[in-house]
């Protein structure tokens, strides 16, 4: 079967995503796919044929391109390479985006929608003013996506979205695009978080924490919290170590990669995963953190549900998902108990076997089957 995988969102300013969608189009072609990826970074629209080197195929500049000229490329792409099915990281629903998807209906394509989250109207409540008039376009015409969308992609338990049955799966990970960690000994606790910097990962509540275990300990054990990315908490987050005078515990990186990267997992012994998901009305999720924190071998705490994770694993630790600041005591008994050397294979097998965006995605393969054998 020909897949055809479409992102709108420019990739090389949001890495996360990039690696997700890399991720996911290398696990289609190895369940069997024959599978194509068109994407947008650094204001390129780019091809690439899974197995083969991208192509550039044209110029994406800002949102107004976007809008008007990236599904009619996207378009005269899926002509020529006849996909049956199309898998699309959820846009904004628009004219334009209406148009193509009802395009590939007349030829019989089935069309696969995935939503990183619904519902989503309340992260843009806060957004610019053109992502906030982008909400009121959407609202206004995706009541008509269940004409032309076959089926949707969740990371919930709802049965449908929009009226649109739902495939649900959890986050999955690239295992060869994550080396394990090389475990450095400590006397001091290292704490790490990577994320695009917003309210729901709740990293001021790691700061809180430290402020109350530097102030009340008399022989305070060292911890360092290494936070690396960018985003819209960033500034409040240096607000408030500045605010403590934690600024020799607390570090700020940007957007590193590579073996940058890597050195500073090596140092660290507890990766901080989404503390404040509770903050847009959310109690489950699987962010595509978490799962990089167990392919590296590096135990790790959240405040959420997550299926693939909570009670199955004594390398993940959940904490309560409330505004307190993290217990740093409590911290220091995790940490006690997640130094052995055998921690980083014992969690990178349980990747294996249970995280994989291979594994994850084979509900998807199984109901693009079931929907071609109905045709």
């Amino acid at each position: 079967m020909k897949l055809l995988m479409i992102s709108e969102e420019d990739l090389s300013k949001k890495i996360g995503v990039g690696k997700k969608i890399f991720g996911q189009a290398k696990a289609f072609s190895a369940l069997g796919f024959e599978t194509s990826l068109l994407f947008v970074s650094e204001e390129r629209l780019w091809l690439w044929h899974i197995g083969k080197e991208k192509k550039e195929i044209g110029s994406i500049r800002g949102n107004l391109d976007i809008l008007f000229s990236f599904y009619q490329k996207c378009w005269e792409e899926a002509k020529n390479l006849k996909p049956d099915a199309v898998y699309i990281r959820a846009p904004f629903t628009e004219f334009f985006y209406l148009r193509f998807l009802r395009k590939l209906k007349k030829l019989q394509v089935k069309v696969v929608v995935e939503y990183p989250t619904f519902p989503y109207d309340h992260e843009y409540q806060s957004k610019t003013i053109f992502k906030r008039a982008a909400l009121l376009v959407d609202r206004f015409f995706r009541s008509s996506l269940q004409q032309y969308v076959d089926l949707t992609v969740t990371y919930t338990d709802r049965n449908d979205i929009l009226h649109i049955p739902t495939v649900k799966i959890e986050n999955g990970i690239d295992l060869e695009d994550v080396p394990i960690r090389q475990v450095e000994d400590s006397n001091n606790m290292v704490l790490i978080g990577v994320a695009n910097l917003s309210i729901w990962h709740g990293y001021d509540r790691v700061i809180e924490g430290m402020r109350i275990h530097y102030q009340r300990e008399k022989n305070p054990k060292k911890i360092f919290f290494e936070i690396i990315g960018e985003g819209p908490q960033l500034s409040s987050l240096k607000g408030l170590a500045d605010k403590y005078r934690l600024g020799d515990y607390v570090k700020f990186h940007s957007n590193i990669t590579g073996h940058a990267l890597d050195e500073i997992f090596n140092r660290a012994h507890i990766g901080v995963g989404s503390l404040g998901m509770h903050r847009i009305n959310l109690t489950e999720g699987a962010p595509l953190k978490a799962r990089e924190y167990c392919a590296r071998g590096l135990p790790f705490m959240i405040a959420y549900y997550d299926n693939d994770f909570t009670g199955k694993s004594k390398h993940v630790l959940n904490i309560v998902p409330d505004e307190n600041p993290v217990d740093m005591n409590f911290m220091l008994d995790f940490f006690a108990t997640s130094m052995g050397k055998d921690v980083p294979m014992q969690m990178r097998d349980f990747a294996e076997k249970n995280i994989s965006w291979e594994n994850k995605l084979m509900p998807v393969k199984k109901a693009l089957a079931e929907i071609k054998n109905r045709s």
